[in-house]
């Protein structure tokens, strides 16, 4: 009955980022544009993609514009930011995106792709990425990453992370996407 139970707690802690945030107006960076992986193994200076994804908007229809910033590990190197949902204009710079869609504008899906960065770590240490608001989107549009949509463009609807918490490490490379500390087996074994 205990290696039973202690399969079934392995089973959920690697299950526990496999599904889609179920909570409206979801944004973060996955390893895959099903947004099931968020952290991944790389030797240094291999360049592999991650994307900017939002996840299960609450509203149907054409996205007008979206504002976040990327904030990367300083063992990172982006090599290319590619902006998808067709014609924009971006008036901010890297890595900072204050992006507006050109008529008629981005349609929502579950999984709305936003961007690809190509990265490249330097070392094999551990990099964590955070997504955080765009602060040149102005004052009002400070506090949290947005979308807006076509249909009223002064309403923004405002996004968070899995974590829940704008400040939080969403992305992981060659780590865990949350330090936790290691436990002994006689620990684990005291739990039952």
């Amino acid at each position: 009955m205990r290696y039973l139970a202690i399969a079934a707690l392995c089973l959920l802690a690697t299950t526990a980022y496999a599904e889609l945030d179920p909570v409206p107006d979801g944004i973060g960076i996955y390893a895959d544009l099903d947004a099931t992986e968020v952290s991944i193994s790389a030797h240094p200076f291999e360049l592999f993609p991650v994307y900017l994804l939002l996840t299960n908007p609450s509203q149907d229809g054409l996205m007008a514009a979206w504002g976040a910033t990327i904030e990367a590990p300083a063992n990172a190197q982006i090599i290319a930011w590619n902006i998808q949902g067709g014609a924009f204009l971006n008036f901010a710079s890297p890595p900072e995106f204050n992006v507006c869609f050109l008529p008629p504008g981005c349609p929502t899906e579950p999984i709305v792709h936003l961007m690809t960065f190509i990265v490249q770590m330097t070392d094999d240490e551990p990099g964590y990425f955070r997504v955080l608001p765009s602060v040149l989107a102005g004052e009002a549009f400070a506090d949290h990453p947005f979308y807006m949509m076509v249909d009223d463009l002064e309403l923004p609807y405002w996004l968070h992370n899995f974590q829940g918490d704008d400040g939080q490490v969403v992305f992981a490379v060659n780590g865990p996407i949350t330090p936790v500390e290691a436990m002994s087996w006689s620990g684990i074994k005291n739990l039952f």
